[in-house]
């Protein structure tokens, strides 16, 4: 037994429990505070609970609880049944001492009993199927807090109006009007009704006085008709169809967030602590209001306004920016990734992070020499020839980036940056390294250049990453004999040649049993001549394990067949290298199995197949997986999650795949129909993927079943490239294309690194794994 702080409060959450425990029971009338939390129990047994006021069994297996189950709780202030199978809670009248019930994540169509309840303060009916409320919902006086997100309400229930509510969450409907009614709830402070279909906000919600908080997100808004707020103080929208913005009158807005929408032009703000103006398409702003949070990414700016001089963090990535104005003390965080400069204005010592990668310098600034409490620094993908010796003097530095430029060689005084652990150098042309570096580094990337040799430093350093792939390196033995801190999950991949050619695989022990390979031959898969070379690679970002597994097998069961197995995993690595790991031999047994069904078929029995086993060896993460099979004249591809495969011509690109997120409309359909629900684009508010496999806590809300995509082979077809959403976030499928067709004389292995290296230098910090296949 677990008592927690005092001895009448027991705590047994996620242990397995099939029913209440023996020692619950035989204490059931010394029990206050009573948590069962996440098991597998089914039923409330019939003993009393005398003294009980709060009861946890959210995460469970209850359908129901009779009348006799619930006059056992005579003094319950507080119940969490969420996440369970109830849909008839006719027996909680009984419950009149509640002022507190979470019945969100069941099946509730009708929530009649509740209205007996009249010490509610705080109701939760997220995640049901409930489309109305009774007329007597007016009888809870007392409620403060109701949550009726992700139901099916096509109106606001006027009902609601009558109660003292401070909050309101009607996220997820499909709600087109804000009655008049509305204006009643004199006392609301938070309104959330984001992901609906309101075209309009209408101006009597300047009427409400103390609302603080308004999440209007995700509705196609074509205008705010508020002529001022008093009160306002956090508002955020996106998807708007509105053009104009003004909102010079909200006095008490202190953060402003819009993601999206038909805005052009944005007018006179008030004075603000936080404002994201992000993914507008603006050209141009006319002037930045004081605040201490500034992002504008993602727009096509050209030029920004003179910023305050209260500013502490200013983002300005992904615009068209080719200057920016003077800086003051303030500012403690800057990024401009991805713009058009080649110098930079006037900065202060009070900077801490920079990024100013993928620009246009040719330099490196003389006055980043001068930040002296600089602790990341990001030059990368610019077209620098040198770091000068005086970087010695940002004494504080921990991260420097300078991947993908004309560097030939490294300063002596790099070795005094004792504070560095992250050194990227990556894809430039060095020939050699300095005699001495830091002996605080642990993570060296100096792959892809002209070295020759390594200096004897590297085995005082305790080094946890080093890559020193696609490079000249010949001469390496003892001078790395003394790296002996390199972490084991950090070499991720193993490449040996079998009997049916390339077979790669990350090192790591595997707890299940291998099966013995049937060497029958498939009906299906017959031989030719289609001749492939393969490159990969991988790195696991600033992530503190590797969840990507990949496998790649030439001649797969013939002569000329090709496959290549993909998977990123989240939540632990089990699942994506069980499917890597057993792919081959299941594809195998459904192949010589089932040869009637068609190669589509089999990869879906496939997928299904590797899901069935995670789930009976009880692993508990999930991956995406990716399968491409390459044979004569098709490609065949199976994918569930959110990798992608480009399909590289002589004339352009074609993207073969479809990412599944929550948010994509028939995606979000299954989601509902199968009991789950979408919050902050995340399927439960927990995976931003609508399929996977593995999760098997939210399986069947979270599907394994593949899309499958066959192409035939056209003699233009040039490249595959397969890699997974580390890359694919950071990097678009033109900017792939322009990589690939800027190397295609270059080996496989070389498009993989640079494909690899640019998404980090574009500032991914997850998982890397990236397969090109040359034809």
């Amino acid at each position: 037994m677990s008592f927690i702080e005092q001895p009448n409060t027991i705590i047994f959450k996620a242990k397995g429990l099939l029913s209440f425990p023996i020692e619950v029971i035989n204490n059931s009338n010394f029990i206050t505070t009573l948590n069962l939390s996440l098991n597998c129990i089914t039923e409330i047994p019939n003993v009393s609970f005398e003294r009980l006021s709060v009861l946890a069994l959210l995460g469970n297996k209850i359908s129901f609880i009779s009348e006799k189950q619930t006059k056992s709780f005579p003094k319950l202030h507080k119940l969490d049944v969420s996440q369970n199978l109830l849909s008839d809670i006719s027996s909680l009248i009984n419950l009149t001492c509640l002022s507190h019930l979470d019945l969100s994540q069941n099946s509730i169509t009708d929530i009649t009993p509740l209205i007996q309840l009249e010490n509610l303060e705080f109701l939760s009916l997220s995640v049901n199927y409930i489309h109305s409320l009774p007329d007597g919902f007016t009888k809870l006086r007392k409620l403060k807090t109701l949550d009726l997100d992700h139901n099916f309400f096509e109106t606001i229930p006027t009902t609601i109006c009558e109660c003292p509510l401070q909050s309101i969450n009607l996220n997820g409907n499909s709600i087109k009007k804000i009655p008049i009614e509305f204006t009643k709830l004199q006392s609301l402070h938070m309104f959330s009704i984001a992901c609906n279909q309101l075209t309009e906000l209408p101006s009597f919600f300047s009427l409400l006085s103390n609302l603080n908080s308004l999440d209007i997100d995700h509705n196609p808004l074509t205008s705010i008709n508020l002529l001022a707020s008093m009160s306002i103080s956090d508002l955020v929208m996106s998807d708007v169809l509105f053009n104009t913005l003004s909102l010079h009158e909200f006095v008490t807005l202190t953060r402003l967030r819009i993601f999206g929408g038909n805005i052009k032009q944005v007018n006179e703000l008030p004075p603000i602590k936080t404002l994201y103006i992000e993914n507008l398409g603006l050209k141009k702003i006319e002037s930045i209001p004081e605040c201490n949070e500034l992002s504008l990414q993602t727009n096509g700016l050209t030029s920004i306004p003179a910023v305050n001089s209260a500013i502490e963090i200013l983002n300005l990535k992904d615009n068209l920016l080719t200057h920016l104005p003077d800086m003051y003390p303030t500012l403690q965080r800057l990024d401009v990734t991805k713009n058009l400069l080649s110098e930079l204005p006037q900065l202060h010592t009070s900077l801490r992070f920079l990024s100013i990668s993928c620009n246009n310098f040719e330099s490196f600034p003389n006055n980043i020499t001068q930040l002296i409490h600089l602790r990341y620094l990001d030059l990368s993908n610019n077209k620098v020839i040198s770091i000068p010796s005086s970087i010695c003097n940002l004494v504080e530095l921990e991260q420097l980036r300078m991947s993908f430029n004309y560097i030939c060689s490294l300063p002596n005084e790099l070795s005094m940056l004792s504070h560095l652990r992250l050194l990227n150098i990556s894809h430039n042309r060095l020939y050699q390294l300095p005699p001495y570096l830091p002996l605080s580094l642990r993570t060296l990337l100096i792959n892809s250049n002209h070295l020759i040799c390594l200096p004897s430093i590297i085995k005082n350093i305790h080094l946890i990453e080093i890559d020193i792939s696609c490079k000249s390196l010949v001469i390496c033995g003892k001078k790395c004999s003394g790296i002996n801190k390199l972490k084991k999950n950090t070499i991720v991949l193993m490449t040996t040649k079998t009997n049916n050619g390339l077979y790669s695989l990350p090192v790591k022990r595997s707890t299940i049993t291998t099966i013995k390979r049937n060497d029958n031959k498939s009906k299906l898969i017959h031989p030719c001549n289609n001749t492939c070379s393969f490159g990969i690679s991988e790195w696991k970002g600033n992530r503190e394990t590797m969840e990507d597994c990949l496998c790649v097998i030439e001649n797969f069961i013939e002569q000329g067949n090709h496959l290549i197995v993909l998977c990123d995993g989240h939540g632990g690595s089990e699942t994506s290298f069980y499917c890597v790991s057993r792919f081959k031999e299941t594809i195998e047994k459904i192949l010589i199995q089932k040869p009637e069904a068609g190669i589509n078929n089999i990869l879906i029995q496939t997928f299904l197949e590797l899901n069935k086993n995670i789930n009976t060896y009880g692993i508990k993460d999930g991956s995406t997986c990716l399968c491409i099979f390459i044979c004569d004249k098709k490609f065949y591809i199976a994918n569930t999650g959110d990798c992608k495969c480009l399909l590289i011509k002589q004339d352009g690109f074609i993207q073969l795949t479809v990412e599944h997120r929550p948010v994509i409309k028939s995606e979000y359909n299954r989601i509902r129909e199968n009991g789950g629900y979408v919050i902050n684009d995340r399927t439960n508010g927990i995976l931003a993927l609508s399929r996977s496999l593995g999760d098997t806590s939210i399986q069947p809300i979270l599907t394994p079943t593949p899309d499958i995509f066959i192409r035939e082979r056209e003699e233009s077809d040039q490249f595959l490239i397969v890699a997974c959403d580390g890359v694919w976030d950071f990097l678009r499928n033109e900017e792939v294309y322009s990589i690939v067709k800027n190397r295609i004389r270059s080996e496989p292995s070389d498009i993989s690194s640079s494909i690899r290296d640019m998404a980090f230098a574009r500032g991914s910090t997850d998982n890397v794994s990236c397969v090109v296949c040359k034809f």
